[in-house]
C-alpha cells in the first residue's frame, strides 16, 4: 500500500468514542460537507488479555457436539449401520464434543503462548478533521440543532 502524505486538517471536534465521531461525521456529511476523517489521538498501548483456555475449549466443544450431531443424523438417514439411529446420533455428538474441546484446547494454547504478543495500540479520542477553511463552518452546524433545519424547511 503506497504511503499517503498527510492532508492538513483541522480538528472540529473531539470525542471519547469512535460511534460518536461517527455520528459527527454523518451529520455533516447530511449538509454536503465532504473531505471529513476521523482520527485516533492520545494513542496508548494496552494489554490484551487472549482468553481463558478452558472458556475457549468449552465454546469449541458445545460447537463440535453440534457438528457431530448433524453429522449422526446424516449418517443414520443415509448409512445402514447395525447400531440403532439413537446410538449413532449419540456417539456422533460424544466424539463431535470431544474432538471440538480438543481443538478448542490447542488454539487456545497457541494463542496464549507467553511470547506471543498481546498488545494493541489504542486511542484515547477520536478527533473529527475536515479542510482548515471549512471549519468555521463545520463548527457552526454543529452548534445548529438539528429540528431547526427541518422547521426551516416546512
Amino acid at each position: 500500500m503506497p504511503h499517503q502524505a498527510p492532508l492538513d486538517t483541522s480538528v472540529i471536534t473531539s470525542t471519547q468514542r469512535y460511534e460518536d465521531a461517527l455520528r459527527t461525521v454523518d451529520q455533516l456529511r447530511a449538509y454536503g460537507m465532504t473531505g471529513l476523517e476521523i482520527t485516533g489521538a492520545g494513542l496508548r498501548m494496552v494489554d490484551r488479555r487472549t482468553g481463558d483456555v478452558a472458556r475457549a475449549s468449552g465454546q469449541s466443544a458445545l460447537t463440535g457436539a453440534a457438528l457431530g450431531l448433524a453429522l449422526g443424523v446424516f449418517v443414520t438417514l443415509v448409512a445402514e449401520t447395525s447400531m440403532t439411529g439413537l446410538v449413532v446420533v449419540f456417539w456422533g455428538l460424544v466424539y463431535g464434543a470431544i474432538l471440538g474441546a480438543l481443538v478448542g484446547f490447542f488454539k487456545a494454547l497457541v494463542r496464549n503462548r507467553p511470547e506471543a504478543p498481546t498488545t494493541e495500540v489504542q486511542p484515547t479520542e477520536y478527533e473529527v478533521r475536515c479542510a482548515p477553511a471549512d471549519v468555521a463552518v463545520a463548527k457552526k452546524l454543529l452548534a445548529t440543532p438539528p429540528d431547526l433545519h427541518h422547521q426551516e424547511a416546512a
